[in-house]
């Protein structure tokens, strides 16, 4: 089955199927593959969220990213920790730019703790001037070359997901 087939078989899957199947990926990952194990997030609409947010347009969207004032998406938030519990890494990887770095672990830390600093938080760098998809792309290919082994690959974009470097991928419902 090749990336796009196995991503339509997870088109817009409930929060509440990828936790359960991702958490069954890991039980049978983790003991082969010990912390080597990762499962990559996205963070965007994925486990953070701005539903709930005064939203007026998409600049009231980005405010909340400056701002790390994101919601979290609790069932994406248990996933997070049962991939934690069970021995897997975790990487996030997301289109925010660099600059938004200090805002993005701010956000993520509120919900996640002390746990985030063993996890990867890549952003895009800003002198990047590709696509979103060969971002991504490269930067599991830069994990999977460190020696992990992506097991899932969570997001709610083909560009989250596209690209290869994970066993299995998992599409969110998008709220864009």
């Amino acid at each position: 089955m090749n990336a796009l087939e196995n991503m339509a078989a997870y088109t817009d899957r409930s929060y509440q199927d990828v936790r359960r199947e991702v958490n069954e990926i890991i039980r049978e990952s983790v003991p082969m593959l010990g912390n080597r194990c990762m499962v990559v997030l996205d963070i965007d609409e994925t486990i953070l969220t701005w539903n709930g947010l005064t939203v007026r347009d998409r600049k009231d969207i980005f405010l909340g990213q400056y701002r790390g004032n994101y919601n979290v998406i609790p069932e994406m938030l248990q996933l997070y920790f049962d991939i934690k519990r069970q021995g897997c890494s975790v990487a996030f990887i997301t289109a925010r730019r660099e600059r938004l770095r200090d805002a993005t672990m701010k956000n993520l830390a509120r919900y996640i703790g002390e746990s985030l600093k063993s996890d990867y938080v890549i952003l895009k760098p800003e002198s990047f001037k590709g696509d979103n998809q060969t971002y991504k792309t490269s930067a599991r290919q830069e994990l999977v070359n460190m020696g992990y082994t992506i097991v899932a690959n969570i997001g709610d974009q083909p560009t989250d997901l596209l690209g290869g470097y994970s066993q299995s991928v998992f599409k969110l419902p998008s709220t864009y």
